[in-house]
């Protein structure tokens, strides 16, 4: 069915060509003399008069089949040399095909013929201004109104939420349909209250935030702060100063030392603390769990407040060569049997060592669980 209208349609254009072309010219009547002045053509002003008059009775006529305002009806572009003839009673008009794009008029006597193409144009929602806005006002919900319009400009905004909080380019009149160019969006930035030194936790009280246009925001601004925990600064800067989000790094909560641990030296929970670092340069490593450092050694020193990395532990040496270590060989409830042994080997946590009966002298082998302490592997 679209190709056979697409068909027809061209045959209507042809015919409407060749029709425009045979039409008879209204003949000019001949303007009397005026003083030199230029020549008037009523016929041509009668002639526009029965377009104008033919074009608008196509619009009221479309209007009411589609059942929309006059104003959704556009013409397409009418070829200038289409001629319209008188007809003495009103032409008649209808969709001559399945579409109603176009619309064709037609008088029995005489008997002629014309072919318009029309479209109705459906109106849609859009954000109008409820009220007139200066240059930078800040728009808000009773701003703002949704309204059906006809053919609005393509970047129209038809959701109000895209438009509240947004800042005017310019200023705007009450009714303005907004469209994106018209508005810009607001960032939020941060200004350091005082003086700010590296490792301080920001606070709401150590910064003042403001909101500007983002083309005023200079390159790298740090926006989207947490003003409570989770950010802490990296450089001094002073009072005044704009936070960049180079000066600024998110924390994590971290195991630090409490105080210098040596190589070597066995951990407990009494050489290490939770604390919130900065995040810059910490890697995936950093220890955060105080059980997992259980029964295990430094393998550098660490400065008091240094974050403990797992490269930086390992499983501490609990049995050594020549040690007594206390073997289990089997368990049942509260009931345990073990048997004194020699250690033949050092032996870190949940390693296997060999081992040698204190009574029997008889080798023995065992998996390292704690301090001079192993079990039947």
């Amino acid at each position: 069915m679209r190709i056979l209208h697409t068909l027809l349609v061209a045959l209507v254009s042809y015919v409407l060509a060749a029709s425009v072309a045979a039409a008879p010219r209204v003949p000019a009547s001949p303007a009397p003399a005026t003083g030199g002045g230029a020549a008037t053509q009523p016929g041509a002003v009668s002639e526009e008069r029965l377009r104008s008059e033919l074009l608008e009775r196509i619009r009221i006529w479309v209007a009411e089949q589609s059942s929309a305002p006059l104003a959704a009806v556009a013409f397409a572009p009418i070829d200038a040399r289409l001629r319209v003839q008188p007809c003495p009673g009103d032409a008649m008009l209808d969709f001559p095909f399945a579409g109603r794009d176009l619309v064709r008029a037609r008088c029995d006597h005489p008997a002629w013929q014309l072919f318009i193409k029309v479209e109705v144009r459906r109106p849609r929602p859009v954000v109008v201004l409820s009220r007139a806005l200066g240059e930078g006002a800040v728009l808000g919900e009773a701003d703002l109104t949704l309204q059906s319009i006809i053919d609005p400009a393509s970047d129209a905004i038809d959701d109000p939420s895209r438009a509240v909080g947004r800042l005017a380019r310019r200023t705007l009149s009450a009714g303005t349909v907004l469209e994106a160019r018209m508005l810009e969006e607001r960032v939020r930035v941060f200004r350091a209250a005082q003086v700010l030194v590296a490792g301080t936790p920001i606070t709401a009280a150590l910064l003042r935030s403001e909101w500007l246009a983002r083309s005023a925001v200079p390159p790298g601004t740090a926006s989207g702060l947490e003003l409570e925990g989770g950010f802490q600064m990296v450089r001094d800067v002073p009072a005044g100063h704009l936070i960049m989000g180079a000066e600024v790094s998110s924390t994590r909560q971290v195991l630090v030392a409490r105080r210098l641990l040596v190589a070597g030296q066995v951990l407990d929970g009494s050489m290490v603390e939770l604390r919130h670092v900065a995040a810059v340069g910490l890697g995936a490593g950093a220890m955060s769990d105080p059980r997992a450092i259980e029964q295990s050694e430094v393998v550098r020193n660490l400065q008091p407040g240094e974050p403990l990395r797992t490269t930086d532990i390992r499983p501490a040496l609990l049995v050594r060569r020549g040690d007594e270590v206390l073997l289990t060989l089997s368990s049942s409830g509260s009931i345990e049997v073990s048997v004194k042994a020699e250690a033949m080997q050092d032996g870190r946590l949940g390693e296997r060592v060999q081992l040698r009966n204190v009574e029997s002298g008889r080798p023995l082998a065992g998996v390292v669980t704690g301090r001079n302490a192993a079990r039947n592997p």
